[in-house]
């Protein structure tokens, strides 16, 4: 099996996301797709640099996460790697200006949302998707201190990730892309996960 790992913009997302709403259900949370995904297009299979550039969140408004809201918030305040999200039968997409149309996929997306970076075809998407810049999914003047040091501490973790990562994306915007892959391997080697 191939390594992979999740855009860091989907694993800062995340971060941001738990943050907000630290008891909220996960039963629908996931990134690397199951073997129904595997057989098709999809943003939750790997790409040829193995970055798996779908997340999907667990909708729980009970527990401070209503993904329809959330749904509304990312559209209107798209995060630049952002290329498109699917909640609740709606579909928003950056290369229609964010306006909100109806999904027709088999999945209705109505227990989680669904969030993909980066641009191309599912089949195979390229970057933008490991910029690290907070996506503004609960603010720090919304939260406590408690969650605001966390915020902080997680940016300090990936900082240092973003400067490799960079260099990653240079090498692929000018095409040389033994020297991306070669980029991307020592990643993995200093960031398993």
């Amino acid at each position: 099996m191939m390594t992979w790992r999740t855009a860091l913009s989907l694993q800062q997302l995340l971060r941001e996301v738990n943050t907000l709403a630290p008891n909220r259900a996960k039963g629908y949370d996931g990134t690397i797709g199951d073997a129904a995904h595997a057989a098709r297009a999809s943003r939750h299979n790997p790409n040829q640099y193995g970055v798996v550039t779908a997340l999907d969140i667990t909708h729980d408004p009970e527990h401070g996460m209503d993904t329809y809201a959330l749904f509304a918030f990312l559209r209107l305040h798209p995060h630049e790697n952002l290329a498109y999200v699917i909640s609740n039968l709606r579909v928003a997409r950056r290369t229609n200006g964010w306006q909100v149309g109806p999904y027709t996929g088999a999945n209705a997306h109505d227990h989680h949302i669904h969030v993909a970076v980066g641009v191309g075809p599912d089949s195979n998407p390229m970057p933008p998707y490991d910029d690290t810049t907070p996506w503004g999914v609960g603010e720090e003047e919304d939260m406590n201190d408690e969650q605001a040091r966390q915020l902080k501490e997680l940016r300090e973790v990936v900082a240092p990730k973003q400067s490799f990562v960079n260099a990653i994306t240079n090498a692929l915007l000018i095409g040389d892309k033994a020297e991306a892959k070669r980029m991307n391997d020592e990643f993995y080697q200093k960031w398993p996960t």
